[in-house]
């Protein structure tokens, strides 16, 4: 009864809150906790939806009356969860990822209930570059298909490739660039060609060193290894020839 245009009036007490039923929503892929909980950090509001249905003049007390079916209970608790994510590196660093959150309803069916979008369905209010990833994409996807209606959020992890680029790439193909200038010294000149053939090596070696302490371990090759391969060996070839 007696209810305000602005729903954050109209709050429920949380004592009142364990006599009411709450859907319970499990976080499917979550590392724990793994469900939705009703608690003294629950925030429950009545949403005006519709006119009042009648006015009690009888009353000692005047009052609105409004019907429970027309108007809305919304309620609201905020989560701190970690869910779990598997990255594939083939193409480190010029990859970009897809991670998963999976919710479920539990306890009933969908033919009694279902999840359903609601306004703008997610959206993702922190930064969106951070220290290794630039947040690309974010989108909310529901899976009526099966016995519980599932919510799955999908958000898309673009690598910043930039620290990359100038700390591995162009420093190697610098290196590289003035060991291919070797083949324009004398041909009788053979020991300054080793020399900075092998000095050369040395530098990219310590790089590679380097590189490969930072970098994630895989039980397979990433694209920047093959780099690493790649540009160590360039030095043996111009050396050989």
């Amino acid at each position: 009864k007696d209810l305000n245009s602005n729903s954050l009036l109209n709050g429920v007490q949380t004592s009142a809150l364990s006599h009411l039923w709450t859907p319970q929503l499990a976080f499917v892929n979550a590392l724990g906790p793994y469900q939705t909980v009703v608690d003294d950090i629950s925030v429950c509001t009545i949403v005006l939806e519709e006119n009042p249905s009648f006015n009690d003049l009888t009353n000692s007390l005047e009052y609105y009356g409004f019907d429970a079916n027309t108007n809305a209970i919304n309620l609201e608790r905020e989560y701190y969860q970690v869910f779990s994510c598997e990255f594939d590196l083939y193409f480190y660093p010029f990859d970009t990822q897809v991670c998963h959150m999976v919710f479920a309803l539990q306890g009933f069916t969908k033919e009694f209930i279902a999840l359903q979008i609601d306004h703008i369905g997610v959206n993702y209010t922190g930064k969106k570059n951070l220290l290794e990833y630039e947040i690309q994409d974010w989108k909310i996807f529901f899976d009526n298909t099966k016995e519980m209606s599932q919510a799955e959020v999908k958000i898309v992890f673009r690598r910043n490739i930039e620290f990359h680029l100038f700390g591995v790439f162009l420093q190697q193909m610098i290196l590289i660039a003035v060991g291919f200038l070797t083949y324009f010294f004398d041909v009788d000149n053979f020991s300054d060609r080793v020399m900075v053939s092998l000095t050369l090596m040395l530098v990219i070696a310590t790089i590679t060193a380097s590189i490969q302490t930072t970098l994630p371990a895989t039980p397979y090759f990433k694209m920047i290894d093959i780099w690493l391969f790649f540009s160590m060996n360039l030095m043996v070839i111009s050396l050989i020839f």
